[in-house]
């Protein structure tokens, strides 16, 4: 009895990351049972049920205004880009940074800054952005030669 109340623990601990609970709901849509799909994850089958019951965490968990002008935004923990992004004495990451990692796949490196084209500290369109290398003002802007994350070409402006 008691062997199985710890197993029981542990099935309840188990979690699915947010890819594993898309495709466990794309394969469910398609006659997957949920045995089967808790043996391809290897957790109790209703530990994939509740992941994908509860569908996915927002991707954004704050976000607010700075002194600065900029917007600032908590990203989810599953984030990919979190750990290199973040700052070490806070959660947020600004916003026009968290939009153009997402849009180029990759992280910024330390040295890429994001330029609004139009001023508007807050207006984080992708549209609005422009990756460039160094202090804005005179330096250069990137953009994507091949529509991938990388082979960037830098143009002087």
């Amino acid at each position: 009895m008691i062997e199985e109340q710890v197993a029981e623990r542990k099935w309840r601990k188990q979690k699915l990351t947010a890819e594993q609970r898309r495709e466990a709901k794309r394969l469910r849509a398609e006659g997957t049972s949920w045995t089967a799909l808790g043996r391809r994850y290897g957790v109790h089958f209703q530990t994939v049920q509740r992941a994908v019951a509860a569908g996915d965490p927002p991707e954004i968990w704050g976000r607010h205004l700075a002194d600065s002008g900029y917007v600032q935004v908590m990203p989810s923990d599953e984030w990919p880009f979190l750990e290199a992004m973040k700052r070490p004495s806070s959660r947020y990451v600004a916003e026009h940074r968290y939009v153009m990692a997402n849009h180029l796949r990759r992280p910024l490196e330390s040295y890429e800054t994001v330029h609004h084209k139009n001023g508007d500290k807050t207006d984080n369109r992708i549209e609005n952005l422009q990756l460039r290398t160094g202090q804005h003002g005179t330096g250069q802007a990137g953009r994507c030669a091949e529509c991938g994350s990388c082979n960037i070409i830098f143009d002087d402006v």
